[in-house]
């Protein structure tokens, strides 16, 4: 998996930056379906670079005023939206279960996901091939739904269990299922800050980016540019 990053000085560079470094990753191979975009080389040799969707999700957020840059992603049928922090250290999704309650933080922007409430969600069971957590391994609840838990280096933490849904990439095109956490409780930093969860974007085979390049869905390339101390930004797929 290939990842960009890259600041925004100025608004009109935004686009533009994102875009070369996209293009810059170019292999000449025409897709399967989605988008194809021209490259010029330094050497000057015109080719092709073809992105398989055609995805944007703007970046809100400040590192001065929140500390945290955030996307709004939707999940489930009918979706519902979310506001997760896009992290490249972390590896798994999480947004607050329905079923968290006062175990989870009272500031977050969004409302919680309830599974019973999507036509779409599926509890994942510990022997499932999608109960898969990376490090640390995931758990087995008493009535064996797959779970996850993660610890933070100031001490937050996240935990809950897993479940398989859908994710709208706002592209026109149909939604696609992925592996995603459900919390049932939060600490620290976790309940306390107003985005919903997290945006795991880290190399691992059960973060959102490597679900959706296994499924498919896009290239195993991805850009994230950030727009500096003031906000802004966006994440392309």
């Amino acid at each position: 998996m290939s990842v960009f990053r890259c600041t925004q000085q100025h608004g009109a560079l935004l686009g533009t930056l994102v875009v070369a470094l996209l293009l810059g990753l170019a292999g000449g191979v025409a897709p399967r379906r989605g988008t194809v975009l021209p490259l010029r080389r330094r050497d000057g040799v015109w080719r092709t670079r073809g992105l398989l969707r055609n995805a944007s999700l703007p970046l809100h957020g400040a590192i001065r005023d929140y500390g945290y840059f955030y996307a709004a992603v939707s999940l489930g049928s009918p979706p519902l939206t979310f506001a997760v922090i896009v992290d490249t250290g972390s590896t798994i999704t999480y947004v607050p279960c329905s079923s968290c309650a006062s175990s989870c933080g009272p500031h977050h922007q969004g409302q919680a996901f309830d599974p019973d409430a999507s036509t779409t969600s599926g509890k994942v069971a510990c022997d499932d091939y999608l109960c898969s957590c990376g490090r640390p391994a995931c758990g087995c609840s008493p009535d064996l739904q797959c779970t996850y838990t993660r610890t933070y280096a100031e001490q937050s933490s996240s935990a809950g269990v897993l479940l398989s849904d859908v994710i709208h990439l706002q592209d026109g095109a149909p939604p696609v299922a992925v592996m995603f956490g459900c919390e049932t409780r939060e600490t620290g930093e976790i309940y306390n800050q107003a985005a919903d969860g997290i945006l795991g974007l880290g190399d691992s085979p059960v973060s959102l980016i490597n679900q959706l390049t296994d499924a498919g869905v896009i290239e195993d390339t991805f850009a994230l540019c950030f727009g500096g101390v003031e906000g802004g930004g966006a994440l392309m797929l």
